[in-house]
């Protein structure tokens, strides 16, 4: 999720102000419904047909049906989420439901009523083969939430579509219904003019966000995979060459962290808006959706999201999936699965040679800046903000509150942790090791190679304190007294003895704060900034010359 990282810059200005084509078959989750694939259905459980009609575009209402097929319950629930992974918010989507209704294949109305803000009960009496509509009001452009016009119709599937209380676990199929002349994208689609899919568990399908309507497609190959990068224009965009040729490159930079992804493709969903409608960035399991306004935002975005592929979509903390949607997850991991992640993200954009350097030690200064500005630091840890983020970190603001004495943001510090864990990692083993090996390391134990612990995906969720326990293994140092004073305590950083490992130093104050190359750095200092950045590697003129063929 990116949409926040943005705030921080608005929050920055305003103290400033104040101061001064192609057929392809994925890997996992889903499919299309003319692939036979075997699922853990049992003949004592229903089978699961779900239908969307985008058709009524005027009045922005998706009509949804949802066919259980072999049900022997007397009565079923049904439910739609409060809130969507990756949006630590509760939303209550049931707000936008209208004019459900329940009956028997043959007709028969059946008796429903509500149980409370997001789950209707039915009284299917056994009734083996039921139908279950409703609409759903969308338009509303996000990362969260849907939208139906006469432009075009895209939805996030926590927004839209309910499960089967109990049986989340079951495969789901689904057909959609469209104006004919618009075409669908997702990272479920084999090729534009599919309708029908297959997903293994409603996890899966409400991770695929969908596009429909008239976008520009466009695709590249790199280890065996596909990139597509479809594009929904509000707004002219005359920059798509420069887009394509950075986003290839920022894809081939973070596979060399951590190995050619368990998929066949992967969908850069990106909408062009203006510069007045909120940007927002959004993880999913095969596809990321990006609302932007320039190409910079998008490719700082789309770095971003892409990361996530790894961090937090398969190596996830325990907590992260399955989901239970009608409550808070609680996690004290997200500094990780976030924080680290925008570290990440803004390291590849130096590595791939889209920053230069200098760009970068400026934005790492910035980032400096703004947490020495917030007095929360000094009360509120790296794990409290995880946890805490359902309160402050994206909730609507319905009261008066004190937290921007009393919070930090772990976008902003988990970025910062990450640097001065892999700057201190690269010190501690002369070089031969970083956060970029924890990764590895994590990846494969929790993730490649390691057992799956539920229904939802290959692999199981690390604890809070395996990550710390990695970094103690990859490095052979002991990082207990680096985790509780940077990320369960508040311990204050002295920010130039991390920054000289790099051959670095930190002056100014404030929001004149600068990173500079210090020109009496060891050769082992140059050596290790040279291997952080990996600016001993071909030129980004070089590299984009080999990659499309110049």
């Amino acid at each position: 999720m990116y949409f926040l990282k943005k705030i921080k810059y608005f929050v920055l200005f305003v103290f400033l102000i104040s101061c001064l084509s192609i057929s392809f078959f994925p890997k996992i989750g889903f499919s299309s419904v003319e692939e036979p694939k075997t699922n853990k259905n049992t003949n004592n459980q229903p089978h699961l047909k779900y239908l969307l009609k985008a058709t009524n575009l005027d009045d922005h209402l998706f009509e949804i049906k949802i066919q259980i097929i072999g049900n022997t319950n007397k009565e079923i629930d049904l439910a739609i989420p409060a809130w969507s992974p990756g949006r630590y918010v509760i939303h209550n989507f049931a707000k936008n439901i209208q004019d459900f209704s329940a009956q028997t294949q043959t007709g028969k109305k059946l008796f429903w009523q509500k149980l409370d803000k997001q789950t209707w009960r039915i009284e299917s009496l056994g009734e083996n083969n039921l139908e279950i509509e409703y609409k759903v009001f969308a338009d509303d452009l996000s990362g969260t939430f849907s939208q139906l016009n006469q432009d075009h119709a895209n939805f996030n599937g926590a927004s839209i579509f309910m499960y089967l209380v109990g049986y989340k676990q079951l495969p789901i199929e689904l057909k959609i219904e469209k104006p004919s002349n618009w075409k669908i994208i997702s990272g479920a689609t084999n090729d534009i003019n599919q309708t029908e899919f297959y997903f293994e568990n409603y996890d899966i399908l409400i991770d695929t966000p969908t596009e429909i309507g008239k976008f520009e497609l466009d695709s590249f190959q790199l280890g065996g995979n596909t990139y597509r990068v479809a594009l929904h224009n509000y707004y002219s965009f005359n920059e798509k060459s420069k887009l394509l040729e950075t986003i290839k490159q920022i894809v081939e930079t973070q596979v060399k962290i951590l190995g050619t992804p368990d998929f066949n493709h992967y969908t850069f969903l990106i909408h062009i808006v203006s510069p007045k409608y909120p940007s927002d960035g959004m993880e999913h399991l095969n596809s990321t959706q990006i609302i932007e306004s320039s190409v910079e935002n998008i490719i700082e975005t789309a770095s971003h999201e892409f990361f996530h592929l790894w961090n937090v979509k398969r190596l996830r903390p325990v907590e992260l999936g399955p989901w239970d949607y009608s409550r808070e997850a609680y996690t004290k991991s997200l500094w990780i699965a976030e924080g680290l992640t925008s570290y990440y993200g803004d390291l590849a954009l130096v590595r791939s040679g889209y920053w230069s350097e200098k760009k970068f030690y400026s934005f790492l200064a910035e980032q400096i800046s703004l947490l020495e500005s917030k007095p929360g630091r000094k009360q509120m840890s790296l794990e409290q903000s995880s946890l805490d983020t359902w309160l402050f970190l994206a909730a609507p603001k319905s009261q008066l509150t004190n937290e921007e004495q009393t919070t930090i943001s772990y976008y902003n510090k988990g970025e910062i942790l990450g640097l001065i864990l892999d700057l201190e990692i690269r010190n501690r083993t002369s070089n031969l090791k970083s956060l970029d090996d924890v990764f590895r390391y994590l990846y494969k134990e929790y993730y490649l190679d390691s057992y799956q612990e539920t229904y939802y995906l290959k692999g199981r969720g690390y604890a809070y304190e395996d990550f710390l326990k990695a970094v103690n293994k990859v490095s052979g140092s002991d990082f207990n007294e680096f985790f509780k004073a940077y990320v369960s305590g508040t311990q204050e950083i002295n920010y130039n003895a991390f920054l000289a490992h790099a051959g670095l130093y930190m002056d100014g104050s404030n929001y004149s704060r600068e990173i500079r190359e210090n020109p009496k750095a060891t050769n082992e200092q140059i050596k290790l900034r040279k291997n952080w950045l990996l600016t001993q590697t071909k030129s980004r003129t070089a590299v984009f010359g080999r990659l499309f063929g110049r």
